[in-house]
This record gives C-alpha cells, sequence and structure tokens, in this order.
C-alpha cells in the first residue's frame, strides 16, 4: 500500500489504526489520538517524519516470529518523534535510517514497553536512541548498530532527570563508550568488572587510656 500521508485521530484505543501489510507513506505520519498499530511483520516506509502527539500511542507487536520494521522512503533520513504525552509501546521492532535524534523520546513523553528492539543507520554525528523523559527504566535485549550511515552515538540522554538501565543489550554498537550522557543516567551493568572482595582481617589493637 502506498499513501502520501497518514493522520490518525481514533477515539477508541481498542480500535487502533492498524497496518500489517508493507506500506509506503511517502510525506508523513502524524499519530494525534489513539492507537496506530503495526502487527505481524510489516516494513513500514516514511518519507518524512512520524510524529506521536499528546494521547497518542505508537504500538508495534509481532504475532509469532519476525520483525517489524520501520525504514526510510527514498534515500534521504526521516523524523521519528514521541512527543509529550505520546505513549511508545515496541516490541520485535527493527528502526533504522533516522535522523540525527534518532528514536527520540522527548520530555513528557513515555515508554510503556521497549524491548527485543533493534536500532540501526543512523546518521553521521547522530544518535540511535534519545531518552530525555523523566521514567527510570530498565530496557532489555536491545541491539544497536552504526550502520552504513555511521551513527556517532547509541542512546542520547541530555536531560538531568529519569535513569535507563540496559540489559542484555546486544549488536556491536552497544555499551558505554558510544553513549551521550553527561549526568550519568544510562547504566550497563554488562559492561561493569563485577565486584571482586576478599576476607581481610585487620588487627585492631586496644590502647587503655588512664585519666
Amino acid at each position: 500500500a502506498g499513501f502520501g500521508n497518514i493522520v490518525v485521530n481514533k477515539s477508541d484505543d481498542d480500535n487502533p489504526a492498524r497496518i500489517s501489510d508493507d506500506t509506503i507513506v511517502a510525506g508523513s505520519i502524524s499519530v494525534n489520538n489513539g492507537t496506530l498499530f503495526l502487527h505481524s511483520t510489516p516494513t513500514l516506509q516514511v518519507g518524512n517524519e512520524l510524529i506521536v502527539n499528546s494521547g497518542a500511542r505508537l504500538l508495534t507487536s509481532i504475532m509469532s516470529s519476525g520483525n517489524v520494521t520501520i525504514t526510510k522512503f527514498g534515500t534521504g533520513n526521516y523524523t521519528l518523534s514521541i512527543e509529550s504525552g505520546g505513549i511508545l509501546d515496541a516490541t520485535d521492532t527493527i528502526f533504522e535510517y533516522m535522523d540525527s535524534d534518532g528514536v527520540n523520546v522527548n520530555p513528557g513523553a513515555i515508554i510503556d514497553d521497549l524491548t527485543d528492539c533493534t536500532f540501526s543507520d543512523g546518521v553521521s554525528g547522530g544518535t540511535l536512541l534519545t531518552i530525555d523523559n523523566d521514567q527510570t527504566l530498565t530496557l532489555d535485549a536491545l541491539s544497536f548498530y552504526a550502520g552504513s550511515r555511521d551513527a556517532t552515538y547509541n542512546v542520547t540522554k541530555n536531560v538531568d532527570i529519569g535513569e535507563v538501565i540496559f540489559t542484555n543489550s546486544g549488536g556491536t554498537f552497544d555499551g558505554p563508550d558510544h553513549e551521550i550522557d553527561p549526568n550519568n543516567l544510562l547504566s550497563w551493568p554488562e559492561f561493569y568488572a563485577p565486584l571482586v572482595t576478599t576476607d581481610t582481617i585487620t588487627n585492631i589493637s586496644e590502647t587503655e587510656a588512664t585519666c
């Protein structure tokens, strides 16, 4: 299927706008209300931007095996932005060829789930994933690849609020060596050497003082 633009305005969250087949959107996708649900194993190609606004949700999920893929249409990169009040709920999804902010979780946005996802092929000088909201999160099984366009960073957190712990991460571009984290709020426990303790006996001599 092919479209110029898509606007989602669904008042019933139990009846989302669904994409289950490969789809091209040459322009923009605006999720203004309700849910955009990518299910089964579709590839969604985006020309300009995918914006999830306040009160709306981007939901991705597979039926059994495989991945949902969100990628570029054409030769450029696209914007994928979860705005304040918007919700990201993604599993088993490949996010690739985003612009310099990567998948951009803005201040006030919400991550309901982000598990078993892959981020790749960001732009040079850019990041694959930005998490600037205030949640404390543990994100499991995320994989990062710089890709053919040579992304410079895997994850960026610019704000001094919220904490994100990455467990079971993978890919050739994961870990703290590739992050932007000026406030030390991103953690990659598997990259830190375990603390080794040994039994130490300290002899303490007591001296009696006479006054």
